[in-house]
């Protein structure tokens, strides 16, 4: 006795992606309002604490570390001490930068 089946229909895979335009522009809004808030954020603080008035000819803070690293370089002391005190070898910066 042979047994014969019917093909049976396989369920179909839907190929339009689900509609959720609501949440998409949900989530769209919530990244720009952050955005927006952090951006307010910033710069008030930046506004509050003056940070933008340096003395003229300073650049500190800023690139002290690289100046560091760069002057042990030069003293033949490898990549090391970002920091004005010897602390060995650094990660700080990439070792073309300085």
């Amino acid at each position: 006795m042979v047994c014969l089946s019917l093909p049976r229909k396989l369920p179909q895979i839907p190929t339009d992606p689900p509609d959720s335009p609501p949440e998409t522009a949900r989530y769209r809004n919530l990244y720009i309002v952050l955005l927006v808030c952090g951006f307010i954020l910033h710069f008030g603080f930046v506004l509050w604490k003056k940070t933008y008035m340096r003395a003229p000819g300073s650049i500190l803070p800023f690139g002290a570390e690289i100046c560091n690293i760069a002057e042990h370089i030069v003293r033949v002391q490898r990549f090391s001490s970002p920091f004005s005190e010897d602390t060995g070898p650094t990660a700080w910066s990439a070792p073309v930068y300085p």
